[in-house]
């Protein structure tokens, strides 16, 4: 049988499928294409009507989960307004107050591009109780949860379904969770994720560049604090009780992304999630962490997917640079071992990734605080348009030099791995001592520890 990752369908997977060459929409409603790294893609929709992004062949393009750096680091990073960074405070303090949490609402996506219109909307509630147990459902196609022991995640329309143990040595109740789980949390219910979170600020805020206060939304009569995030190519407006300082609505607009990506006469890209119960204090039946897959589920828990990382290959460890000359954007042939003297943070992207577009600007971040200490960034990216990269790097406002691989020297499997994005740091001697496959908080945090120890 084969297994075949599965995402729920938010403007993320459209950009995705936004990059595809060729795509062509079917009598049964479903939208089958190629990726430029090779993956076949079908949008379709799902029992409940919610679309899934179904990858069923090829290369992954890496993790998903969002980039995150220490809360005081990504305030003296961003712009954040005095009225932005009390709402933080705000919210960070009135989540953590929090012992048991009931939500429910709807998750909707709004797409008009590709010359068509969809419009997909599915119910979801949620319960969680202190310190990390919880179940998130949408509609009859998602269900995940947590309770003192285990993990989980099940796929009603596959009848597939993972659990692990959770992992006691993690940072919080999020961190511990199976790294599957823990993405669909992040993706589907960033309240839930929040609470979960050592930091639940920092956990909105992901890879936010830039928060402000704007004046309040009104929903059916009432006011409701409202902070806008910008993040890479995408806005996402938050809506907060002002008495409880918790969300009550988020919306992410991500029309640029799209565009960004080639998707034609794109005139809309939303997803609402819409929180219209919000309980807290409550009190909830002992058996409602509790889990048994249906009997005719599969488990996939032992199962690699195409979107797990792969293992760091321990040769690589103490191996030197690679032995490449590639062009920058203006055609400037770049020798990556003539870098030798400077430690060098080399990292393989491509636009088709949302993990690469998201971790670009933590990067950029990394290399702005320490470049005075002689830190040096390089992107490698693998697109085989240039015209396609250039407005990532003005969206972003990247300073590092990009440089172009031209598919001849093959950067990503000299560095052996198959992921985009790879990142290694590369001692002042010109020894590779760390790699890395796709981009987290977890890993961000090495990274910039391991910069450290080697400036």
């Amino acid at each position: 049988m084969k297994i075949a990752g599965i995402w729920a369908l938010g403007i993320g997977a459209l950009l995705a499928m936004a990059a595809a060459p060729a795509l062509a929409q079917q009598d049964d409603g479903k939208a089958v294409g190629t990726l430029p790294d090779g993956r076949k893609v079908e949008i379709r929709p799902a029992d409940d009507g919610k679309n899934l992004l179904h990858s069923t062949s090829g290369p992954s393009s890496g993790p998903t989960t969002k980039p995150k750096a220490p809360l005081g680091e990504i305030l003296d990073q961003i712009k954040v307004s005095p009225e932005a960074r009390k709402e933080l405070a705000a919210f960070r303090q009135a989540c953590r107050q929090i012992k048991t949490l009931e939500l429910a609402g709807t998750i909707s996506t709004q797409v008009e591009a590709f010359g068509t219109k969809k419009v997909f909307s599915s119910p979801f509630t949620a319960q969680f109780s202190a310190p990390g147990q919880f179940r998130h459902e949408r509609g009859q196609e998602m269900l995940a949860g947590a309770n003192a022991s285990v993990s989980y995640a099940y796929v009603g329309r596959l009848a597939q379904y993972f659990k692990k143990d959770l992992d006691k040595d993690g940072d919080d109740a999020l961190s511990c969770l199976y790294r599957r789980v823990r993405d669909i949390i992040e993706q589907e219910n960033l309240p839930l994720a929040a609470v979960m979170a050592a930091d639940p600020a920092r956990e909105l805020l992901g890879a936010t560049s830039q928060a402000d206060k704007l004046p309040d939304t009104d929903i059916d009569g009432n006011a409701y604090t409202t902070l806008q995030l910008t993040q890479p190519a995408m806005i996402k407006t938050v809506l907060l009780d002002p008495q409880t300082h918790l969300i009550r609505r988020i919306v992410s607009d991500e029309k640029k992304a799209l565009e960004l990506s080639g998707a034609p006469d794109v005139k809309e890209a939303r997803t609402t999630w819409d929180y219209s119960s919000v309980k807290t204090g409550g009190a909830f039946k002992e058996d409602v962490f509790a889990w048994t897959p249906p009997a005719d589920a599969v488990d996939t828990s032992t199962l690699a997917l195409a979107t797990d990382p792969k293992p760091v290959n321990p040769r690589l460890i103490g191996s030197a640079t690679p032995k490449v000359t590639l062009p920058d954007m203006q055609g400037k042939e770049v020798t990556l071992a003539k870098l030798k003297g400077n430690v060098v943070v080399l990292t393989v992207w491509a636009t088709s990734s949302v993990s690469c577009l998201e971790g670009l600007p933590r990067l950029e971040a990394l290399y702005q605080a320490r470049k005075g200490q002689g830190l040096q960034v390089i992107g490698v990216n693998m697109d085989d348009d240039r015209a396609r990269v250039g407005p990532y790097l003005k969206e972003y406002n990247l300073t590092f030099p990009i440089l172009m691989d031209d598919g001849k020297s093959n950067v990503l499997a000299r560095l052996a791995s198959e992921t985009v994005p790879t990142t290694v740091v590369i001692s002042k001697e010109g020894k590779i001592v760390h790699e890395c496959m796709g981009f987290d908080r977890a890993k961000e945090d090495e990274l910039a520890r391991i910069v450290d120890e080697q400036l």
